[in-house]
């Protein structure tokens, strides 16, 4: 059956990106790491098909992530039928080898109830249950040979990177809750212990590759503009009247704009994150690139280059 429907796919693909002209009809998107559409079939990540609704619940859809390879990325159904899902009901998500990663529970696109995780292995590597998309509790955690490590919110729990090749924290956990002392990695060269109390950081300190301690009250700061939100409002603003002084030049027009923030707070990679013109991009870019540096982002207490969204307006 899988067979079938992948090769129904292929010839869709194959005569370019299928349109839906009503709820009967299958559609298909090409699709990117970021959740955002693909500008075109070749430069996509992996590519999304939503079929017509379920003659069982009409107002759901099933849909079919595909990986590249042909092998599955994510299955479920959606309250929607864009390429922005809203998630109903299990879905279960899959490692590109076709192993599972995770089956879990969604309402209205919000995680609910039980969330299980796998190895790329297939073996099951952890359970948790959501008490909101906030706060989840701890339940079972195994290694990928299945010894238990943890259950019923007790015990020893590990935490992988993405595709699971390294172990970038471990430590106790208590009632589903991190507690205790806890130790991880950032990268190759970065270590940090930090102490859990019912499930919140107390204090932590990360060591450089050259011993340097920063200490940290939280995993992540966002960056930030000297002065925060308000003075980055009066910078923009002033330099918006001096682009717009020429009237025929006055757009009511936000562009988005996201730019990386490097670890000494200066600003690179600037990208346009919303349909406009060159031109609006071109004036928010020769704006930002104005500014002073900023406060960069802290990761474990250290300075770390991220990406930042803002929309600025003409």
């Amino acid at each position: 059956m899988l067979k079938t429907v992948f090769v129904f796919i292929l010839g869709l693909l194959l005569l370019g990106k299928a349109h839906a002209q009503s709820e009967k009809d299958t559609v298909v998107y090409y699709m990117k790491n970021s959740s955002d559409l693909a500008s075109s079939k070749a430069k996509a990540d992996f590519f999304r098909v939503i079929l017509p609704a379920d003659s069982n619940s009409p107002k759901l859809f099933p849909f079919m992530d595909y990986y590249l390879n042909g092998k599955r990325k994510l299955s479920g159904m959606s309250k929607t039928r864009t390429h922005e899902l809203m998630l109903e009901g299990t879905c279960i998500s899959f490692f590109p080898n076709g192993s599972r990663n995770t089956i879990i529970t969604f309402t209205s696109g919000i995680p609910t109830g039980d969330m299980i995780e796998f190895y790329p292995n297939g073996k099951v590597y952890a359970s948790k249950t959501f008490l909101s998309p906030q706060k989840v509790l701890l339940i079972e955690c195994r290694d990928s040979s299945g010894r238990l490590l943890a259950e019923k919110g007790k015990g020893q729990w590990l935490k992988f990177n993405t595709n699971f090749l390294n172990v970038i924290a471990q430590g106790p956990v208590k009632d589903g809750m991190e507690n205790g002392q806890w130790h991880g990695t950032v990268g190759d060269s970065v270590k940090y212990d930090y102490v859990y109390n019912n499930g919140e950081i107390k204090s932590g300190t990360s060591y450089d590759k050259n011993g340097k301690a920063y200490p940290f009250t939280t995993t992540r700061i966002e960056p930030q503009y000297p002065g925060g939100q308000k003075a980055f409002n009066t910078f923009v603003k002033k330099h918006t009247e001096f682009f717009n002084s020429d009237k025929k030049n006055d757009y009511d027009v936000p562009v988005i704009v996201s730019f990386i923030v490097e670890q000494d707070g200066t600003l690179s990679n600037f990208r346009m994150a919303s349909n406009t013109s060159e031109s609006l991009f071109g004036k928010a870019t020769t704006i930002l690139k104005l500014s002073e540096p900023w406060i960069p982002g802290l990761m474990y207490g250290l300075p770390t280059r991220m990406v930042v969204t803002i929309p600025l307006g003409f």
